[in-house]
């Protein structure tokens, strides 16, 4: 497996920091950071004052880094082909297609809507992915802002790490959350 940070196309830093922690009984070393943040205004006869404060907490080792340390060990979680009549596990490997769908909303032929989603598919089967814009990284999440232009276009062959999710109703479809998304060669 290639462990460069360059094939890295999206990782959960929330995700990768708990199953460190887990997997080398130790924390990634980080520290939290502290800002504090006054406002004021005044009026006639009137002061309103408003004190923020916000707390972030800064990793030392990289998401990137740290998964490369414990990909070995998540590599023993299970691989899946994309059945869509089969129950998602809950935490699973999956090699396909990454790729941005859309579906176009229309009342008395006139556009009222367009949904554009991310996806892992193999042949004709896929799954939708609940993904957050700020883990992708090289501004992938772009794709999204001009799909005619580069979504696509764009269909990398991928393995990603997702956590399963159920459906129900007359719609059933397969939906996951990607923790890592990986180039593959």
């Amino acid at each position: 497996m290639n462990t460069s940070h360059e094939n890295i196309y999206y990782i959960d830093p929330w995700f990768i920091a708990r199953e460190y922690e887990a997997r080398k009984n130790r924390p990634i070393p980080s520290r939290v950071t502290r800002s504090s943040q006054t406002n004021g205004d005044a009026s006639i006869g009137l002061a309103k004052v408003s004190v923020g404060n916000q707390e972030s907490l800064v990793f030392e080792h990289s998401p990137e880094t740290a998964f490369w340390e414990i990909s070995s060990e998540l590599n023993d979680i299970e691989d899946i082909q994309i059945d869509p009549d089969a129950e998602l596990p809950s935490l699973f490997w999956v090699s396909g297609t990454f790729s941005l769908t859309g579906r176009s909303h229309k009342h008395n032929s006139k556009l009222t809507d367009e949904v554009w989603v991310y996806s892992i598919s193999q042949d004709d089967k896929f799954i939708r992915l609940l993904a957050e814009d700020s883990f992708f990284r090289f501004n992938l999440h772009s794709l999204t802002k001009h799909p005619h232009t580069l979504g696509s276009n764009f269909r990398p062959k991928v393995r990603a790490l997702l956590k399963g999710f159920r459906t129900v109703g007359d719609d059933r479809f397969l939906l996951a959350t990607p923790l890592v998304i990986l180039e593959e060669n």
